[in-house]
């Protein structure tokens, strides 16, 4: 598995979502049963994006998916999402590091601004429903 990752440029690789315990189990080499149709989410942090990302995804998808056989593998490249996506996926199961100061910097970074986006995010929510209260917006029946 780390050389898969080094081959590709990956720094960090992490599992999360439904299925990580039975990811982690996996690779233990310990006994497990698939979800049908729940996938393994693998999110991976590379040291720079590849510059040919659908190509990057397609050879990834193929190597996990043999790695990580039976399981459906959901490959993403954390750093093309929002830092509350990432926040979740650091939350879950480190797989790989290849250097622990780049582990800490991306960590603590992503931590930062899911903590300012979830502060903006309150505020926005408070506001909204103010904005509702006061009947600057109606709420539509369906």
């Amino acid at each position: 598995m780390e050389e898969l990752f080094r081959k590709h440029n990956i720094k960090i690789a992490y599992l999360f979502g439904s299925q990580k315990d039975n990811g982690i189990a996996f690779l233990k080499g310990e006994p497990i049963s698939v979800e049908k149709g729940s996938d393994l989410d693998i999110g991976v942090v590379f040291e720079k994006l590849p510059e040919e990302k659908f190509e990057a995804y397609g050879e990834l998808y193929v190597e996990l998916s043999l790695l990580f056989k039976p399981f459906n593998v959901d490959i993403v490249f954390l750093q093309e999402t929002d830092a509350l996506f990432q926040y979740e996926a650091i939350k879950g199961a480190l797989i790989y590091c290849e250097d622990e100061s780049f582990l800490d910097d991306y960590e603590e970074m992503v931590t930062k601004r899911a903590a300012d986006l979830s502060y903006k995010k309150i505020g926005f929510e408070k506001d909204f429903l103010e904005a509702v209260k006061d009947g600057y917006f109606e709420i539509a029946d369906r």
